[in-house]
């Protein structure tokens, strides 16, 4: 499995992708209504969002990637395999950046995103 994260010119290419999280909230408007009753307006729900741990072979490509999604960017990530978690985002939170604690000389790069359409 390949994932590719870039942005403008700049890409990477991490190792692995563990821990990836997605959230959908509904866009419905419930409204309570005297007596009980309930009126419902549909609305689709929102984009993704959610977290993802991007791993790296050093220290130094970690810190770039944090750096790029540190700055007022927008990323495309792609995957060969699981599709379903290709999508263009933006950061939406924190970045985190840590060794791995039990291989040596692998770093972990925590992105918080938001997707857009």
């Amino acid at each position: 499995m390949t994932t590719t994260i870039t942005s403008g010119t700049t890409t990477f290419t991490p190792i692995l992708i563990r821990d990836y999280q997605s959230t959908q909230t509904s866009g419905n408007l419930i409204h309570e209504l005297l007596g009980g009753e309930v009126d419902v307006t549909l609305r689709e729900a929102s984009t993704r969002s959610g977290s993802l741990q991007l791993l790296f072979p050093d220290e130094a490509t970690a810190q770039a990637c944090r750096a790029a999604h540190a700055s007022a960017a927008v990323f495309e990530l792609h995957q060969t395999d699981a599709t379903s978690v290709e999508m263009t985002y933006v950061v939406d939170g924190r970045l985190e950046v840590a060794p791995d604690e039990e291989a040596e000389n692998v770093w972990w790069v925590t992105v918080e995103y938001r997707e857009l359409v």
